[in-house]
């Protein structure tokens, strides 16, 4: 997916990967259109920043991201379209943490200025901690006669996404902070992935 050199100190200068991606190549966006414009998902963009801080740090696994910002995004057409995804280490004082600012961006072909797409803090760390338990959710669980057909939302226009992404099957609504979900987004081949291949993330799922 991505090949960057296979050593960088980050002393002084960031690393910079270059990289085409084309509506040809990513056949998923076709299902995820905002009007008739296909349109990257946020969440494989997030990937995006994610698998390239881990394909440079072997042996490291992404934690968490913070302070994502979209700030301009891809729409698809016809053409290719070339970024560059700059990586800068970031000071810590975790000797299991490593963090790094990430940064997509591109050239504005009518005036040469640069385009600032996506942006976040990526942390990676050698071991995950383990993942939380919920309990306080297990309630709602076993309450199937309670819970409403998710396909709806796809059907009146709530959501707007294609078949790729129709992952709610069912959604309960306990209160007005509360949301309970089931989910279920089956696997999406490799060839339909394209450019964005699950990883770390699933950036589908998360859509």
């Amino acid at each position: 997916l991505i090949q960057p050199p296979k050593a960088h100190s980050f002393t002084e200068e960031p690393l910079v990967i270059h990289r085409t991606i084309s509506l040809k190549e990513n056949p998923f966006v076709q299902d995820h259109r905002i009007g008739q414009n296909p349109v990257l998902p946020a969440t494989c963009a997030s990937a995006w920043l994610i698998n390239a801080c881990e394909s440079i740090n072997p042996g490291w696994q992404f934690h968490r991201m913070e302070d994502f910002k979209v700030l301009k995004g891809i729409t698809f057409d016809e053409n290719d379209h070339e970024f560059d995804l700059v990586i800068k280490s970031l000071p810590t004082d975790k000797q299991d943490e490593r963090a790094f600012d990430v940064m997509v961006v591109s050239e504005n072909g009518n005036n040469g200025r640069k385009k600032f797409h996506y942006s976040g803090m990526v942390i990676l760390v050698k071991d995950l901690p383990q993942s939380p338990k919920h309990v306080e959710l297990e309630e709602y669980f076993d309450q199937k006669d309670q819970y409403k057909d998710g396909s709806e939302y796809y059907h009146d226009g709530t959501l707007f996404h294609g078949p790729s992404f129709q992952g709610i099957r069912s959604v309960l609504v306990p209160d007005e902070k509360k949301i309970v979900s089931r989910i279920y987004l089956p696997n999406i081949s490799p060839s339909e992935q394209g450019q964005f291949m699950a990883g770390s993330v699933n950036p589908f799922l998360n859509d």
